[in-house]
């Protein structure tokens, strides 16, 4: 179970950090015209939408102007911050679980001996 949901928290980690790299990648018009939050249908009250300008919000994060993105949404720099430190976090398990499978595994019966180690062995030490 708990490699299930370890699963499922790097998979979500991996949507986030998507997030997270869009505005730097996309440029912010393009970004701007296709989200999706700006075109919900009927009437929507944006006063009471804790979303509205978020997409702006995390474009201007990424230009640095934090405090005009915090002005557009004010949950908008702890949700970054938040997503932020969370990628940081799967980032890390990733590469110490990646270090550890290479440098702590033991080695398997089908593991095949390199040629110098080979040589080694079959030629006699002339020291």
């Amino acid at each position: 179970m708990r490699k299930a949901l370890t699963i499922a928290w790097l998979l979500l980690s991996a949507c986030a950090t998507a997030l997270l790299l869009v505005p730097f990648i996309v440029a912010p018009d393009t970004l701007l015209q296709v989200s999706v939050l700006g075109r919900l249908p009927g009437e929507h009250d944006h006063a009471g939408c804790p979303v509205c300008g978020m997409t702006r919000a995390f474009v201007l994060i990424a230009g640095g102007q934090w405090s005009q993105a915090s002005a557009l949404n004010s949950g908008a720099v702890p949700l970054y911050v938040t997503l932020l430190a969370n990628s940081v976090v799967a980032a890390w398990l990733i590469v110490s679980r990646s270090v550890k499978g290479l440098v702590g595994r033991r080695p398997r019966a089908d593991d095949s001996i390199s040629t110098v180690e080979a040589t080694k062995e079959t030629l006699p030490c002339k020291c």
